[in-house]
C-alpha cells in the first residue's frame, strides 16, 4: 500500500514539474533539435530552403487531408508564405542550385503523415507546425544575428549578409505562424475533450 501511495505522489510531483511519468510518446524537443541544426555537410542556407521545402511539401498534403476548416486555412498559408521565402532564399546568389532532398527527420514526419487521416491527421499536423514552428524560428534567430554582428564569421561575404538580412525578415513570419498553429492546437484540444478548458 506504502509504495503505491509512493508510486502515485512520485508521479503527481513529475507532473507538477511538467515532467513525464510512465510512457510516453517521445518528445517534440528531439526532433526540434534536429530540426534546428543543419547536417556538417549542409550550409545553413541549404538548411533553410530544405525547412521551407519540407513545410510546402507537408502543407500540399494537409490541403488535401485536412478535415477542420481552420487546418485546411494554415495549410494553404504555409503553402503560400514558405513558396514565398523559398522563392526568396533561392534568389541569393549562392544557394544551391541541385534539388535538395527532404532530411531523415522531415521525411520521417512525411512518412508518418501520409498514414494518418481525419481528426487524428489535423492533431497530428498541427503539432508537427508547432514543433517545426519553434525549432524554424530558433534557426532564423540565430541567423538573422549576423545582420547585427552578434555572430560574424572570419570573412563575412555580401551572400551572409544576405542570408542574414532575408533570415532577419524572415522572423516575424515564423513567429506568425507558431502563434496561429498553437491557437489551432489549443481548439483542437477543446473539439476532442468538450467542457474543458
Amino acid at each position: 500500500m506504502y509504495r503505491i501511495f509512493r508510486t502515485a505522489l512520485l508521479g503527481l510531483t513529475l507532473l507538477a514539474l511538467g515532467l513525464p511519468f510512465g510512457p510516453v510518446r517521445p518528445s517534440f524537443a528531439q526532433s526540434e533539435l534536429n530540426r534546428t541544426t543543419p547536417n556538417a555537410s549542409e550550409s545553413p542556407l541549404a538548411h533553410a530552403i530544405e525547412i521551407n521545402i519540407a513545410e510546402i511539401n507537408l502543407g500540399k498534403e494537409a490541403e488535401a487531408k485536412a478535415q477542420n476548416p481552420h487546418v485546411k486555412a494554415f495549410a494553404q498559408m504555409m503553402v503560400k508564405d514558405h513558396t514565398d521565402a523559398l522563392a526568396k532564399l533561392r534568389a541569393i546568389s549562392v544557394a544551391p542550385t541541385e534539388d535538395i532532398k527532404p532530411s531523415a527527420e522531415h521525411q520521417k514526419i512525411a512518412e508518418r503523415m501520409m498514414k494518418l487521416a481525419g481528426a487524428e491527421f489535423d492533431r497530428e499536423y498541427i503539432g508537427e507546425m508547432v514543433s517545426g514552428h519553434k525549432a524554424a524560428l530558433t534557426f532564423f534567430e540565430q541567423q538573422s544575428k549576423q545582420t547585427t554582428g552578434i555572430i560574424t564569421s572570419a570573412n563575412p561575404t555580401a551572400n551572409d549578409k544576405a542570408f542574414a538580412t532575408l533570415a532577419a525578415e524572415l522572423v516575424p513570419v515564423i513567429r506568425m505562424h507558431l502563434m496561429e498553429a498553437q491557437q489551432i492546437q489549443m481548439e483542437l484540444g477543446r473539439i476532442a475533450n468538450p467542457g474543458v478548458d
